[in-house]
């Protein structure tokens, strides 16, 4: 067996040998001879993950705290904690759309998912990329109409450091959306008489 400082050095090695992050020109040759030569870039990221989304303090003395537990409303501010996170100006934060329908939310199949076009794909700023916490800061789009049998939508959430691949944030159960309003919706109007008369015991 190998002795405990053996064990120690081994945990330290990097496993990407220093590459994470790392940023190359890349060529490309259609005959093995000629080369592109427009100087773009191709960087390697590493292993990275998810499972932790938080919320900064309330703004308001005396205001509630915002949590996972909340139904979150649009523009609510929230950061994504990423290990293995690096600088990057393509990164992305999506919200997949539950289905009414999905019977556990926490485990869904493909077919528990609204369609993808009907997805929020949310860019971020190389600014929302804190690497020093390691968090990636966004904000709560508007979601889909509200569904007929619930007050809140159901997402699953994934983040992106290049814009193409997504890996989701492995969070205990989906966020709950306060879903979109249409202010030009008809209003359901209530018969005041059905409505003493619902109060009566």
């Amino acid at each position: 067996a190998p002795a405990p400082e053996q064990e120690e050095d081994e945990e330290e090695v990097d496993k990407f040998c220093g590459l994470s992050g790392l940023t190359v020109p890349v060529e490309i040759s259609l005959n093995g001879k000629s080369f592109t030569s427009d100087m773009k870039t191709f960087t390697f990221y590493g292993e990275v993950s998810s499972d932790k989304v938080s919320f900064p303090p309330p703004a308001a003395e005396g205001a509630e705290q915002v949590t996972v537990e909340h139904i979150l409303k649009q523009d609510t501010v929230f950061l994504v904690h990423v290990e293995g996170l690096l600088p990057t100006q393509y990164a992305k934060v999506r919200f997949k759309w539950l289905k009414e329908t999905c019977a556990d939310p926490t485990k869904p199949g493909e077919e528990d998912f609204l369609p993808e076009k009907e997805w929020f794909t949310l860019d971020l700023d190389e600014k929302d990329v804190n690497v020093e916490d390691g968090t990636l800061k966004a904000v709560v789009p508007p979601g889909p109409l509200k569904q007929p049998e619930r007050d809140d939508i159901l997402t699953i959430l994934e983040f992106s450091m290049n814009g193409q691949h997504f890996h989701p944030v492995e969070l205990p159960a989906p966020l709950k959306i306060a879903p979109y309003v249409d202010p030009n919706a008809p209003v359901e109007e209530v018969d005041p008489k059905a409505k003493a008369k619902g109060k009566k015991k």
